[in-house]
Parts: structure tokens; sequence; C-alpha cells
């Protein structure tokens, strides 16, 4: 009877690295405690040159070309990041269009999961002054550390923007003065959120609030309004809608905030599918001459909501009632009345006084 031969299991890995203009892929030896663990679409942490950096493992091989290989540092996940299709098309990318793999790779990575090499500078001597003799820069950099601690070479770029402080440095190292060392920073990822809205209200109310609102005649209260008779229009094209729950959720803070811009052009549609209400806000943008920017301008800053039916509601309501507790608007210039006085130019600048 035949005895079956194991079939040992690769020792190598082909890795892509993921820096933008490497155009190739190097091999890698398989550490013994990551054997059985690593297959395509794999992240790991593996030396380059004088770095590490971080790779996705394109294939498991049984031979290296060149005999002498550094191994791979660690695996992040034993979870791919990749799929084998995926993994195809990023090579079928950098042969069609002659992009480098690195970069073709990166496309297929998830927002979040890729780590930036950098280099950790930590001060290694003591001092009260930096010596005299020291060139000046070499002396910005070593009260920097000291006051500062170990910092990574993005953070002294940052506080030395401008300067050629990277040769100071290497001298500073060369002397002892300081250690460095390649580190990867960790991944940027963080849980994401969406706000959603839905109407809370009987449709019939909104027209109650039409009054109210046009009453203030408020560009605020009107969009508001506005997304309150959206709402009403969708409960009545969709009666299967489930009823949305009022809220009595504080929205805002009590207290004033600096806002991040003024709009200037307000965008509300609704998804079907999703049953949310999607609200797209532009920037209101006044250039050197006082003209307003097109919203359409691309260099117009913009922000994006998902909201639910209820949530939306909520918000109207909620800005609603705001703006019937603001201040009055003056009868002559229509302007809002200010607590101790206000200045109006149909009154020739007297102080129009008022109780509020």
């Amino acid at each position: 009877m035949d005895t079956p031969i194991s079939k040992q299991a690769p020792r190598f890995a082909d890795v892509s690295i993921n820096l933008a203009r490497i155009d190739r892929s190097y091999h890698y030896a398989i550490p013994e405690e990551l054997q059985g663990k690593l297959q395509p679409g794999c992240l790991v942490i593996v030396p380059f040159g004088k770095q590490v950096v971080q790779g996705v493992v394109l294939a498991l091989i049984d031979q290296p070309e060149v005999p002498d290989v550094l191994e791979i540092q660690e695996l992040i996940s034993e979870d791919t990041v990749l799929t084998p299709a995926q993994l195809a098309l990023a090579k079928w990318l950098a042969d069609e269009t002659f992009a480098p793999l690195g970069a073709c790779v990166n496309l297929m990575i998830p927002n979040g999961l890729s780590q930036r090499a950098d280099q950790l500078v930590t001060l290694v001597r003591d001092f009260d002054e930096p010596p005299a003799d020291l060139p000046p820069l070499q002396k910005r950099i070593l009260k920097l550390l000291k006051a500062r601690g170990p910092l990574r070479a993005g953070q002294i770029e940052r506080a030395l923007p401008k300067l050629e402080w990277r040769r100071s440095l290497d001298t500073l190292r060369k002397n002892g003065w300081v250690r460095t060392e390649n580190i990867l920073l960790p991944a940027r990822i963080s849980p994401k959120t969406v706000r959603t809205a839905q109407l809370s209200i009987p449709p019939q109310a909104v027209s109650a609030l039409d009054a109210q609102a046009l009453s203030q005649r408020t560009e605020s209260g009107e969009r508001r309004l506005k997304v309150l008779q959206l709402l009403e229009e969708l409960e009545g094209k969709y009666p299967d809608l489930p009823p949305a729950p009022r809220t009595k959720k504080v929205l805002f803070p009590d207290q004033p905030f600096e806002p991040a811009f003024r709009i200037g052009q307000l965008m509300i549609g609704y998804d079907e599918s999703e049953d949310t209400i999607w609200l797209i806000a532009k920037a209101l943008i006044v250039d050197e001459q006082g003209t307003v920017v097109d919203p359409d301008n691309n260099d117009v800053p913009s922000v994006r909501f998902v909201a639910t039916r209820a949530q939306m509601r909520a918000l109207s309501e909620h800005a609603l009632e705001v703006v019937a507790k603001g201040r009055p608007l003056c009868p002559l210039c229509g302007r809002p009345i200010d607590r101790g006085g206000h200045f109006c130019p149909r009154t020739d600048g007297h102080a129009m006084p008022i109780v509020l």
C-alpha cells in the first residue's frame, strides 16, 4: 500500500509593497510562527530597505527569486482584506496601464486599513541648554524633543515647516544626541454613524406651522418648512410608511456656537429604497468683488446628511421653534432687533428702543 506524501506548506510569500511608486512585488520568507496562517489577500508588515512597511500577500510560493530573503515581521490579521478577484484586477491594471503595482493594490484596500511608514525620534542625552557650538537648527530640534518628548518625523515637519531639518537630525543621530527608529502609524479606522429623519406629526399639522414660520420671514425658517412639506408629501405618496415616533431629545446645545459656514444652497431628496432623506448643503461664498460664487463651483464647500423621516421632522420642528423664539424684525428695515436697541438705516441711525 502506497503511503500518501504530505505536501509541505509554502515557505515564502510574494508581497506587494504598499508604496505608490513601487512597480513590482518582492519575495519574503514566512517565519515558523506564521506557517499555515498566511493566505493571498492578507495584510502583513515587512522590512523594506531601512524602513518597515505594510504589504499585501499576492501568492504563496515554494521558491524565492533570490536565495537570501528577509522574513515577514508581522501578520496584521488572518482575515483577508482583498479577494482573489481584486488581486487579479490589481495585477491586470498594473500590466495594462503601466501603473506601479503598489498603487494598483492600494486602490483595492478598504479605507482606513492602510498604514503609513514614519520615523520616531527620541532624545537620548539630557541637557539643560543645548551646547553653544551646535548650529541653530540642531538646537531647535533638541529643544523641541526636550519639550515634547519623542516625536514622529511628520510631527517635526509640522513644527519646523519649510526647514531642511532632516540633515541636522541625521547629524544629531550620528553624534549620539537622538535615536531614530522606523515605525508604522496605526490604521485610521473609526466607527461611522449615519444620521437619519422622519415625519413625527400628522401631515395636516404641517399647514398649521406654515403661518408661524412665514411670519418670521427668515431664510432658515422657510428652508425648514420646506423640509416638513416634503415629509408631508412623502406620507401622502407612500401611505404604507410606518408612523414616526416623536422624540424629546435635545438636538442642539443651549449656548450659540460658531457655524462652519453659512448655507447658500440647500438640496433635499428622498431615497425610496432606504426610506431616508438626503440633505446637501452648499456654502454661501462671496468673492473679493462682493459677488456670490456659483454654488455649483467645485471649490464651494458642501456637506451631505442622510436622515430618517423621524429625525428630519424633529430637526425641522426644533428649528421652527428656535425661529419663533428669535428676535422680532424691524417694521422699517426688516432686520432683527437686538435686545439693547436697533440701528435702523431708515431712521437716520437713531436707536429704536424695544422691550423683549
